[in-house]
């Protein structure tokens, strides 16, 4: 992704439009497929697709202990 940040900036130094505009493409299809997908459900979807005995069920989170303050 840092590569294409560079290229990017380095296009537009260098006045070439058509690396700026598949540069500027590439950064935008991979925040769009982030953004759309969602951060959590793409954590979901690793977790869901790690081979295991569970089938890819998402683990319980620790339970929260209350103690006197």
């Amino acid at each position: 992704m840092a590569l294409a940040w560079i290229a990017l900036f380095y296009s537009i130094y260098s006045a070439q439009a058509s690396v700026a505009v598949a540069g500027f493409s590439f950064i935008a299809t991979i925040a769009a497929g982030y953004m759309g997908i969602g951060h959590m459900d793409l954590r979901q979807l690793l977790t869901a697709l790690k081979p295991g005995t569970d089938y890819g069920a998402v683990p319980e989170p620790p339970p929260i202990e209350m103690g006197d303050a």
